[in-house]
């Protein structure tokens, strides 16, 4: 594994991972209404047939937060402070650039969702929080893979390309992608 990959499991308590989970999947409060089918999953590069998931833009620096997502930063703010957390060892503060949920449904044999790709053009860090276990995984370009694994997050310099792969075990492959910038650093 690459020594630029970090792995945290179980980076929030069972509560606050109950709390975001069910926010995002249970069909019963607001984040539901606002998944939106977005039929490429890596934007430039796609080609047809390559699949598409389910998108919920939960902020966008370049829009900042808009009152009617308040509701999203109160419910994911125990994911976003374990992020956080996770830097804070490190003595960072972290400026949030986007952060953004995917859901990808099963497919009958795993399936390359989309190119590798870096999520942002400049230098910050990624941080893929994953909501399900499955048997999907994430692929860097070098050849590490980060298995799918309930409430554990992954954090990687931006730089690294990296790309999904689709579960075929449970009915969907969901993880939320942070992209932020630790102050102080240097690129």
């Amino acid at each position: 594994m690459s020594n630029k990959v970090q792995i945290h499991d179980n980076i929030l308590t069972k509560e606050e991972y109950n709390q975001v989970s069910y926010y995002l999947l249970s069909g019963q409060d607001d984040a539901c209404d606002r998944w939106r089918w977005n039929p490429t999953i890596t934007g430039k590069g796609s080609k047809a047939g390559e699949g598409g998931q389910f998108c919920l833009g939960i902020f966008y620096m370049n829009e900042g937060i808009r009152h009617q997502d308040k509701q999203h930063w109160e419910n994911l703010l125990p994911m976003m402070n374990g992020v956080w957390a996770s830097d804070m060892r490190k003595g960072k503060e972290v400026l949030w650039l986007r952060i953004k949920a995917n859901i990808n449904p099963a497919t009958c044999e795993h399936f390359q969702l989309g190119q590798f790709h870096v999520d942002m053009e400049f230098p910050c860090w990624t941080s893929i929080y994953y909501l399900n276990t499955n048997n999907g995984w994430t692929e860097f370009a070098d050849g590490t893979k980060v298995d799918c694994v309930k409430n554990r997050l992954v954090t990687f310099p931006s730089e690294m390309e990296h790309v999904g792969f689709s579960c075929t075990d449970e009915q969907i492959r969901c993880v939320v992608n942070f992209n932020y910038i630790r102050h102080g650093d240097k690129y």
